[in-house]
């Protein structure tokens, strides 16, 4: 059952878009088999609009004046 999983789950598909699992291990503990699995993947977070630093004014003033 072990390598029929790691055929069947290299490539798994949400949506329209196929993930590809990396690091597939698997180990049987008490005749129970523990499949494991990672996807890497990016999110694009969007941000707000607001500009993130503000306007900021520096008075410099010399020694006399």
């Amino acid at each position: 059952m072990a390598d029929k999983l790691y055929e069947v789950l290299e490539y798994v598909p949400v949506g329209n878009i196929l993930y590809r699992s990396t690091g597939m291990t698997h180990e049987v503990v008490d005749g129970v088999l523990h499949f494991m699995l990672q996807f890497d993947y990016k999110v694009i977070k969007q941000v707000d609009r607001e500009p993130i630093m503000q306007n900021l004014k520096v008075e410099v003033k010399t020694i006399g004046e």
